[in-house]
């Protein structure tokens, strides 16, 4: 380091260096260099423990100056000489700097000059890649210089007390030049004086989390007494939403950046307030007239637009490049990269083919339902035919099967209002729609999602034809098990977006300029969310292991962070369903939809694909010439070994780029494994008959692991030998053959059974149990009769018997105009067992609601004949008429039904599909009747004894406004004062035909009802003596807050996924400090560093250690200095690759 003008004094202070440079420096600097030792230190303190090493000054001395050298910078030769002349102009100047440009290119300038903005982000002004033209050598005036080559008068540096130890690492230069302004000294540049800085190493040790914070923290410490405190409430709020913002961008870096700094004003309360002392005792200057110096508005809009200008043309420049590079021979095969060519590749003509050939498949597997207003059988119920009552299914927190339950709505009944909303509002033809989709919607997804594992055309065409094809999802379709068939569309989605959102590039397609190869995607991450809310809507038990995998590997890995938001949807949106299975853990293994009576499936059988299991003896429709006692086991083997076999073997194989493959395929395997465990326990009961949990979900998964793997191994056969050409080894083609034997052998347990009419197919033993329980129906499950009485204004029940094969009649009390889809809940079913969920032998039978047994008793009767009283029964339980399928076997039946006193046919023809019968008014009752043309209603006025008073109009057992009235037709009076009420009370009561609950509440004018259980179960109010406004509505503590936080995180999802200007992910990012910031953890962990650390590769774990350079000898008779200048002290940090100098 020889200057024109030499230094006094030189001193070296190490901060823990492990590679030996203390003793480097003794070795190598002149005998009076004095080298200080100071372990995990920052650089202020490091400077601050040279100070204080060095002599005191006496009064009669003169002015000391002191030179800041760092670690990674170097002056030119005559740096010193012209800092020391520019200051001896003025002798308030009492703070100098050099420009900073780059060691390697020289003319590149760094920065000239700090200064900060309103917001206290140090500020350097200098654009990218910006030459030094000697554009800034006009004023000279800074808030403050660059600590590297900083020149300060010793006095001074004492009376600001040095660098504020708040700023260990980034900041501390433009703050110790602005509080020596407001000291009434100046701070200038020296456009001729350079400092030779290595930007290669700073840009990868230069901290953005040390700016932000010192940006929070100078923005405090400088504020004005009377607004501090309001600014810090301010940045708390701002520092939020800007965190969402960036979130919504996609950039998840600066949200990361804002959201932990934003409490800044409560975290670093402590430094904030002894900062802000430190300037109260040395200011001699007003603020107004030092804040002149900050940046204006306009300037930092100005230099903002340019840098970001300048990234967005860097990035165009970089994807240009990309694509470019791409092959037209299906590397690229996006519909992007085939609208800029002007055709369709070969990629993409494969996924054509095979969404068409599955929709062929599937318009002909379900030809019977192309005409019909609705698709029911199995698991599957029609869904409701009005949007406002999907709504009050996926919203409320009662369940309206038989007299209700308090059960917080599934998410699936949110995913089926959605598909009530893009259908029109005509959820029915909906769900038929989607059955012809379902094929080629799971054909696309999966010829999508092969681009993460293979470029090859054909076999992402075969791939994506098996998934359409596949045995569990045949399985899915014919049962009516819609939830699971909407995960097996879903999961390749869900797969592709987990993979891009940490960075898995795949074999095919050029990244975009936000989502390059290795690095993690905000937008993927938010999407792969969103399809996590549909898998765990169908799939509630999946939300443990969701959770469970995105939580670990975002710990494990620092790019998969992103997929700690991945299960929050899932979980905000299933929060009702989670509560539920706190109080009845059995709902854990509950499922969407009806459940179906079976026995567990054999392991084996469902990894073949076939999670109801099957007969292995029995014959196959379509393969009737395998040998016989074997033909649902040969094609079982045939349908699922070539496939397991394939993506076993690529497993197991060296394949590059296969590791997360095979975490995906581990994490598959444990989620079917504990699925097979819990298909052996209880779920719920059907009729007396048990039910068990459904695995045909891990089955699609393991299915979806296994299609990967044989891709990957696909794509590992493929040699390139020149663009355009390439050639596939035998193991390639191995498994192209593999995976079309098992997608022809699925697909003929599609199509073979068409070839047969349609009696004939319904009739056959299909030996798989692929048996169609699914069939075209009207759009509603009850006469028109009572289908309007149900949704009229006293929402009369209708009570449904069925026969079954077991000779037992099957019977249920419906609301509104029959059962629907959407009010299917899980916890009314979980609920109907007891005993331990864990052991399958102690599960019983739970003792049945009163009401229930009421119902019983009066079926009972209604079948047999018996049933006397049956029909003042029901209308206690507000059914108001009976339905039963006409059959030959129910004709006794009906025939009882008759002779029931208070019962009356309605529609008793031999060609009617279902006959009905009203029960019919009392004496009571009758002008009850005459008036409102119900004999009964689902809330009604009660008097004392039990005769009804008043029908009250409701929605959903909720009341709204309506009068009550004291005198009712056929009543002597007023109702009497002896009922149950009590003395005070006027003996009338609300009764409601609902299971009691403290969740309902009513008040009358205003003025809340006291609650009763009337009759052991039914909800009731009593009601006072005076009539007025009567409201009944039932609510939870949860649902409010569910509704705001749900509505909250789909808005965030959906602006998330929006696509947003470029501009907004390329913000301006802080300009290179220049310095390593500071953490003492890094001094005690950090390895000696090597000759290696000059690239920038290890220049990215830098050591925190300040080394002394070497010099000239000192030459005290060189009087080129100012007058007043007696003696330079130098404390300087140097590194060993400098050492020659």
């Amino acid at each position: 380091m020889t200057q024109t003008r030499p230094v006094d004094a030189l001193y070296g202070v190490d901060t823990g260096s492990r590679d030996g440079s203390a003793q480097l420096l003794r070795e190598l600097l002149p005998e009076s260099a004095v080298v200080l030792e100071e372990p995990g230190t920052h650089f202020g303190a490091a400077v601050q423990r040279a100070v204080d090493h060095m002599p005191s000054q006496g009064e009669s001395a003169a002015r000391e100056w002191l030179w800041f050298i760092h670690d990674d910078s170097e002056p030119a030769a005559d740096a010193l000489e012209l800092m020391l002349a520019e200051i001896s102009k003025s002798e308030s100047t009492a703070v100098a700097g050099a420009k900073q440009v780059d060691a390697s290119d020289r003319v590149h300038l760094l920065d000239a000059g700090l200064s900060l903005t309103r917001h206290g982000e140090r500020f350097a002004g200098v654009g990218l890649e910006e030459k030094d033209q000697g554009q800034y050598d006009m004023y000279t005036d800074r808030l403050g210089v660059n600590s590297a080559g900083m020149l300060i008068r010793r006095d001074v540096f004492e009376e600001l007390g040095g660098f504020d130890p708040a700023l260990p690492g980034v900041g501390d230069d433009v703050d110790l030049g602005r509080r020596a302004w407001l000291a009434g000294h100046r701070v200038v540049l020296v456009p001729g004086a350079y400092m030779f800085h290595r930007p290669d190493v700073v840009k990868d040790i230069a901290g953005e989390d040390a700016q932000y914070a010192a940006a929070k923290y100078t923005r405090l410490k400088y504020a004005a007494p009377l607004t501090s405190f309001f600014l810090g409430l301010w940045m708390i709020v701002s520092g939020l939403g800007s965190a969402v913002a960036r979130l919504i961008a996609g950039d998840t870096h600066t949200a990361g950046l804002e959201f932990r700094h934003a409490f800044a004003p409560l975290t670093r309360m402590g430094a904030v307030r002894r900062g802000r002392k430190s300037v109260r005792r040395i200011r001699k200057v007003p603020r107004s007239s030092v804040n002149r110096l900050l940046v204006g508005r306009a300037q930092y809009r100005d230099h903002e637009r340019a840098i970001r200008d300048g990234l967005m043309l860097h990035d165009a420049e970089a994807q240009a490049d990309q694509t470019t590079r791409a092959e037209a021979s299906g590397d690229d095969d996006s519909f992007e990269a085939a609208a800029a060519d002007g055709r369709t590749t070969r990629g993409v003509a494969a996924g054509v083919i095979a969404v068409a050939l599955a929709a062929i498949v599937g318009a002909v597997t379900f030809r019977g339902a192309i005409m019909a207003k609705g698709i029911a059988g199995g698991a599957l119920l029609t869904p409701n035919d009005s949007l406002s009552q999907m709504w009050h299914a996926a919203v409320s927190p009662w369940s309206t099967e038989m007299f209700g339950m308090a059960s917080g709505p599934d998410a699936f009944a949110g995913i089926l209002f959605w598909l009530a909303l893009i259908s029109g509002g005509n959820a029915p033809m909906g769900i038929v729609v989607a059955y012809f989709l379902a094929l080629p919607a799971a054909a696309f997804t999966m010829w999508w999602a092969l681009r993460l594992v293979t470029r090859a055309p054909a076999f992402r065409g075969i791939g994506a034809l098996l998934w359409a094809l596949a045995p569990v999802f045949a399985v899915d379709l014919t049962q009516g098990r819609i939830a699971p068939a909407l995960v097996h569309v879903v999961l390749p989605l869900l797969v592709y977006a987990l993979a891009r959102a940490v960075g898995v590039r795949g074999a095919v397609g050029v990244a975009s300029y936000s989502e390059n190869e290795g690095l993690s995607s905000w937008p993927s991450a938010v999407f792969a969310s969103v399809l996590a809310v549909v898998v765990v809507a169908a799939e509630p038990l999946w939300l443990v292991p969701l959770v469970v995998f995105t939580l670990v590997a975002a710990v494990v890995s620092r790019r998969a962070r992103v997929l700690a938001w991945v299960p929050v949807p899932a979980l905000i949106a299933s929060a009702p369903t989670v509560l539920d299975a706190i109080r009845t853990p059995r709902i854990a293994l509950a499922q969407p939809g009806l459940p179906l009576p079976g026995e567990p499936t054999p392991a084996w059988q469902a990894l073949l694909g076939f999670p109801s299991g099957f007969d292995a003896g029995s014959t196959v429709t379509g393969w009737g010439w395998l040998p016989g006692g074997h033909g649902a086991l040969i094609v079982a083997l045939a349908c699922g070994v070539p496939l397991l076999l394939m993506g076993l073997i690529g497993l197991v194989a060296p394949l590059k780029r296969a590791m997360w493959i095979r975490v995906f395929a581990l994490v598959a395997l444990v989620v079917f494994a504990a699925s097979v465990a819990a298909s052996w326990l209880v779920a719920s009961t059907v009729g007396g008959q048990r039910t068990h949990y459904y695995v045909g979900s891990a089955v699609s998964l393991v299915w979806l692991a296994f299609v990967f793997s044989a891709g990957a191994m696909r794509e590992a056969g493929t040699v390139r030998i020149r663009a355009h050409v390439q050639r596939t080894r035998w193991t390639g083609r191995l498994v192209a053959y593999s995976v079309m034997v098992t997608m022809l052998v699925s697909g003929t347990t599609w199509l073979a059974p068409m070839t047969q009419s349609d009696s004939a197919a319904q009739d056959a033993d299909r030996g798989l149990g692929m048996q169609p329980a699914v069939h075209a129906v009207e759009e509603t499950t009850l006469p028109v009769t009572a289908a309007d009485r149900g949704v009229g204004p006293f929402e009369e029940r209708t009570l449904v018997l069925s026969g079954a094969e077991d000779g037992l009649f099957r019977a249920n009390i419906v609301t509104g105009d029959g059962l629907h889809l959407e009010e299917v809940r899980l916890r009314p079913h979980a609920s109907a067992l007891g005993g331990s969920v864990l052991d399958p032998s102690g599960t019983v039978i739970a003792e049945a609601p009163k009401g229930q047994n009421l119902a019983k008793e009066a079926v009972a009767g209604l079948v047999s004949g018996d049933g006397g009283d049956a029909a003042e029964t029901l209308r206690q339980l507000g059914v108001g008429y009976i339905v039963m399928k006409a059959a030959p076997n129910n004709g006794s039946v009906a025939k009882n039904l008759d002779s029931i006193p208070g019962i009356a046919a309605v529609t008793r023809g031999e060609r009617s599909p279902a006959w009905l019968w009203q029960v019919d008014t009392s004496e009571a009752t009758q002008e009850l009747y005459e008036l409102t043309g119900s004999v009964t209603s689902r809330v009604r006025v009660e008097a004392a004894d039990g005769t009804m008073l008043q029908l009250l109009k409701s929605e959903h057992g909720a009341v709204t406004d309506q009068k009550t009235e004291t005198t009712q037709p056929g009543s002597q009076g007023s109702a009497g004062s002896e009922g149950q009420a009590g003395s005070e009370g006027s003996g009338r009561l609300v009764v409601m035909a609902e299971n009691f609950d403290s969740g309902w509440s009513a008040s009358l004018n205003g003025k809340d009802l006291q609650p009763q259980k009337y009759k052991g179960w039914m909800q009731a109010f009593e009601l006072p003596v005076e009539d007025g406004t009567l409201n009944i509505t039932y609510s939870t503590w949860w649902q409010t807050p569910w509704l705001i936080l749900s509505a909250i995180v789909a808005a965030f999802c959906a602006l998330s996924m929006m696509p947003m200007p470029r501009g907004w992910r390329n913000r301006v990012r802080y300009v290179p400090v220049y310095r390593e910031p500071y953490d003492p953890d890094a001094v005690a962990t950090n390895a000696p560093e090597t000759e290696a650390t000059d690239t920038p590769e290890h220049a990215a774990e830098p050591e925190l250690a300040d080394e002394s350079e070497p010099a000239t000898e000192p030459n005290p008779a060189d009087e080129s200095g100012p007058a007043g200048v007696s003696e330079t002290d130098l404390v300087e940090e140097g590194e060993r690759e400098r050492k020659e100098d």
